[in-house]
């Protein structure tokens, strides 16, 4: 029996592995927050309540091109408002 000599190609460069872990159940990773106290996902947020009010807007009106534009901005406006009023809307855009 023989031996291979340390440098061939049977040996493997060490590698980085990337972490997949996942928290616990019944726990979550709370963000860190940002300079002005909110954490760092709120535009996320923002972005995906704004979507998700313009989507209905949009299937209200029975999805006919052409206003796609105007339905972001009135979804914008009403997600805005309700932030600063502190109110979450409920996703049936009004």
């Amino acid at each position: 029996m023989s031996t291979l000599p340390a440098n061939t190609a049977t040996q493997r460069s060490p590698r980085k592995r990337l972490s997949l872990k996942k928290d616990p159940p019944g726990t979550q990773t709370v963000p860190k927050p940002n300079s002005h106290g909110g954490s760092l996902t709120d535009a996320h947020l923002r972005e995906a309540l704004i979507r998700n009010a313009a989507y209905f807007r949009a299937a209200n009106r029975g999805f006919i091109p052409g206003q796609e534009i105007q339905d972001w901005l009135e979804a914008e406006a009403e997600v805005d408002r309700n932030l600063a009023n502190r109110e979450i809307p409920h996703g049936d855009g009004g």
